[in-house]
């Protein structure tokens, strides 16, 4: 594994854990209702993200994958 892809895996991992620690957060009654939904839009936005990175991986992965069968 190239030491980019470790930067990259580690960098959605981190982004996936924020955006757990966020979802934790909402639970919180002392949180105004406005507050919830801004948090819940930012962790839409990051779960898309992170769902999308890994997706662009797993094609780059399936594209290396045959240029080296070939």
């Amino acid at each position: 594994m190239s030491i980019e892809r470790e930067i990259i895996e580690n960098l959605l991992q981190n982004l996936e854990s924020a955006a757990n620690f966020m979802r934790g957060m909402t639970f919180d009654p002392a949180l105004p209702p406005h507050a919830k939904q801004a948090l819940g839009s930012r962790i839409e936005n990051i779960d898309g993200l992170v769902e999308r990175c890994l997706e662009s991986l797993q094609v780059i992965d399936g594209a290396t994958a045959r240029e080296v069968g070939e």
